[in-house]
């Protein structure tokens, strides 16, 4: 009789495939995870600040900052703002650098009193986290005529104003903020709002003080990035680091100023003008040239209507021709009238903080005005005095007769002697006068008692 052996029980899959299955699972889940969540930055907290108009400075310092926090893969950049507005150029490029940076952005309205109007309303809008200072303000977009600053107009006005609105949109939406309210600060009344008013209206995420309660209320807070994945920001204990401007973002920033580049030109005018109406004092010269070449660079970072530029030009032009031309000072007028509409018309886009002030103006112009009047009437006058260099400077001059005088001879006049003719006989040691110079010759006469 056959003994029958028991069946072994094998199991359906080996524990080897379980474990397989399993990691396949687990992989799964963290890769749907890592969809909707992004792992967060181990690197430090970076800090930048922009004050003053919005200009091609700007957008490249902001630029120099989103790749620096790239490159540190930072966990948060901090950008810290204070603008009347700009350029609509400059600030579609830090739009799109903050939309496309791989680090979370924050913009943050600061310090108390500071404002982030026109240009500066669009920055805020686009980033991670939208922040402000009490006391801080923000809105007021509405595009203007880069011809005139008045608000733009039929068709063009309206493309203009449709895309500005629909762009606002957009980004208020992915970023999860009032879209309706943003738009209201582009068209209809044009708003403006405080801190609270924004806080209260979903325009920002919250309130700071500073920098570092910033970063403390943003610890652990999920923001959505403009790709629509979410990430938290893990702050704590990391390291603050403030970037500070290169010396070029420094001087071109120093100098991207409509005033300061209506100096530069006014100077620059005037020191040259000085040195040709009085040549040789090089220091004139030197400081003019200088200033040209600054106002120049100041040239790359404003929206310059070279109309301006070449009036002030015809000012320096003007000026030099008085000192040619008996005009009674009215290439003088010309020339002060043609820089004051050159300094008006020297920016093309008068929007805010990119505008030479009256003050300036008025100032710069007097001042130049003042010293050309004083330079040509020190020229006239000089031309008015008697001759003191060259043969003619001798006519008039005494000396003595050192050999007797007629047809020729030779006289003694300010310690040199002198080949000397006479019309009238002349004795030796008589004074003489000289009347006259030919070439070498005195022509000399008798001096009288009388």
């Amino acid at each position: 009789m056959e003994v029958l052996k028991p069946m072994s029980m094998k199991p359906l899959v080996p524990w080897k495939g379980w474990c397989v299955l399993i990691s396949f699972s687990v992989a799964g889940a963290t890769l749907v995870n890592a969809d909707e969540t992004l792992p967060p930055s181990a690197g430090p907290t970076l800090v930048v600040s922009v004050s003053g108009p919005i200009h091609p400075v700007a957008a490249e310092v902001i630029a120099r900052a989103v790749g620096k926090a790239r490159e540190d893969d930072a966990a948060l950049l901090v950008i810290e703002l204070d603008t009347p507005g700009g350029l609509m150029s400059s600030m579609q490029d830090i739009k799109k650098a903050i939309l496309n940076s791989p680090v979370p952005v924050a913009v943050f309205v600061s310090p108390k009193g500071a404002q982030a109007a026109s240009a500066g309303f669009f920055i805020v809008m686009s980033a991670d986290l939208a922040v402000m200072a009490p006391g801080t303000s923000t809105g007021a977009a509405h595009p203007v005529d880069i011809s005139g600053g008045e608000e733009i107009s039929e068709v063009m006005g309206k493309k203009i104003l449709h895309s500005a609105v629909k762009e606002l949109q957009s980004v208020a939406e992915v970023r999860g903020r009032n879209p309706e309210l943003a738009i209201e600060a582009v068209q209809g009344e044009v708003k403006s709002f405080t801190a609270e008013e924004a806080l209260a209206e979903g325009l920002i995420d919250f309130i700071a003080e500073d920098v570092h309660d910033l970063i403390r209320k943003a610890n652990d807070r999920a923001v959505t990035r403009f790709t629509g994945e979410e990430e938290v920001l893990t702050l704590d204990e990391r390291e603050i680091v403030e970037l500070e401007q290169t010396l070029r973002e420094r001087v071109l920033g120093a100098i991207a100023n409509p005033n300061v580049l209506f100096l530069l030109l006014g100077l620059g005018v005037l020191g040259l003008y000085v040195e040709i109406s009085n040549p040789g004092l090089i220091l004139p010269g030197v400081v003019g040239g200088i200033c040209i070449i600054l106002a120049l660079f100041s040239m790359q970072a404003l929206p310059i209507n070279y109309a301006g530029v070449l009036l002030m030009l015809l000012s320096f032009v003007l000026f030099l021709v008085e000192l040619k031309v008996a005009s009674y000072g009215l290439l003088t007028l010309g020339g002060i009238l043609s820089l004051l509409l050159g300094g008006m018309l020297l920016i093309k886009e008068p929007v805010p903080g990119l505008a030479i002030n009256w003050t300036t103006l008025i100032s710069v112009a007097v001042f130049i005005g003042a010293l050309v009047a004083l330079v040509v009437y020190l020229v006239v006058r000089a031309h008015g005095e008697d001759v003191w260099t060259g043969q003619e400077g001798m006519v008039g001059k005494r000396g003595v007769a050192a050999t007797p005088v007629h047809r020729e001879g030779r006289v003694f006049v300010q310690g040199e002697y002198w080949r000397a003719i006479s019309a009238a006989p002349i004795e030796k040691d008589e004074p003489v006068e000289i009347v006259g110079v030919s070439e070498m010759t005195l022509k000399v006469q008798r001096v009288t008692e009388s």
